[in-house]
């Protein structure tokens, strides 16, 4: 069963939150430099999954609960441009290849016709079939008619998979851009896979011991090792807020998930933070009017309360989701935050396309 949950709010009842806080309080936490001699370091000491464990050299320097820590590994990026290029230069060489590797084979069968190679294994295999007694009298007579029929298998079976994978690369040879061709020598020594060094977060999520700490991972550990260097960012998961994150995709740590760019934003805001009071959340009996006729009806949304969505796959829970956003947006001027976690961040891809 899967549920989805929306939390629109109009100017309205923006109008009725609680004050806005000092816009110190929204600045961006200041980075730590891996160089700088005053962050606090630390090393990995356990991976299991998606939990990461962190030690430290002195208590003192254990984070807090819910604080960011980053790691940095080498990932292996694939490089489309570099494998396009070296693919196309390395082209003129496999039809080569499978031209060579044509006549060997043609030679080969040659031979083994001419020898009549083909014959002996079959009444090797006749005899033999006699012998255990295994077949019918004419399924025995069957195969013995067909001692002197041509080789449809075996080498002749070979040669025209390679004449068919040579009449491919003679295709697609044709059709490639000469100007970003190179030598076969130069093309050989193209990296199509580069490591290309990243950083990760990590959530502290528990204590372990005195100068250990239990992390959960916000991206893949691969690469992780124990002993890799971790550092204290010494504030927790911070994420853009503002104008500017309107019609953006970004994961949970804030990056830009919808290939349009970094978001450019003066106001950051940590993921976790204390909720608003329920007496400024509206009243009661203060409908929040959706626009579909079903929903005011029959079950109406509170303002500023929680409404969930349950049923099996394909009932309409997301077209009731994006025409609830689009509702609000349009005719009464609100925001709406889509918040997906697993296969339902499909659901932000649509609605924000849309």
């Amino acid at each position: 069963m899967a549920s989805a949950v929306v939390r629109a709010a109009s100017r309205r009842a923006l109008a009725r939150a609680a004050p806005v806080r000092a816009a110190s309080s929204f600045a961006k936490p200041a980075e730590r430099s891996w160089e700088d001699p005053a962050t606090v370091k630390g090393r990995v000491s356990q991976v299991i999954g998606a939990v990461v464990d962190v030690e430290f050299d002195r208590v003192e320097d254990v984070p807090d609960i819910l604080n960011a820590l980053r790691i940095r590994v080498d990932v292996p990026r694939y490089n489309a441009e570099n494998d396009a290029v070296r693919h196309a230069s390395l082209l003129p060489q496999m039809v080569a290849d499978v031209t060579k590797e044509i006549d060997f084979l043609k030679e080969r069968h040659e031979q083994w016709v001419k020898n009549k190679d083909v014959r002996k294994i079959r009444e090797a295999t006749l005899a033999a079939v006699r012998e255990t007694g295994c077949l019918e009298d004419w399924q025995v007579a069957q195969l013995e008619s067909e001692l002197d029929s041509a080789d449809t298998e075996g080498l002749s079976q070979a040669i025209a998979q390679q004449e068919a994978h040579q009449g491919r690369a003679r295709a697609e040879l044709a059709t490639v851009d000469k100007s970003k061709v190179v030598s076969a020598e130069e093309a050989a020594k193209i990296e199509v896979f580069s490591n290309e060094t990243t950083e990760i977060v990590l959530e502290v999520a528990s204590t372990l011991a005195t100068n250990t700490v239990r992390t959960i991972c916000m991206g893949p550990t691969d690469g992780f090792a124990r002993g890799a260097a971790v550092i204290d960012t010494g504030a927790p998961i911070t994420v853009p807020v503002g104008a500017s994150t309107l019609g953006r995709i970004m994961n949970v740590v804030g990056e830009p998930q919808d290939d349009r760019g970094p978001i450019e934003s003066d106001a950051w805001a940590p993921i976790h933070n204390t909720p608003p009071a329920l007496t400024t959340m509206g009243d009661a009996d203060d409908m929040l009017e959706t626009g579909i006729k079903v929903v005011d009806l029959l079950a109406p949304y509170s303002r500023g309360g929680k409404i969930g969505l349950f049923g099996g796959a394909g009932v309409g829970k997301t077209v009731v989701i994006m025409e609830l956003i689009n509702n609000i947006a349009l005719n009464h001027g609100g925001f709406s935050v889509f918040a997906g976690v697993g296969e339902r961040t499909r659901e932000a891809t649509i609605s924000t396309t849309r």
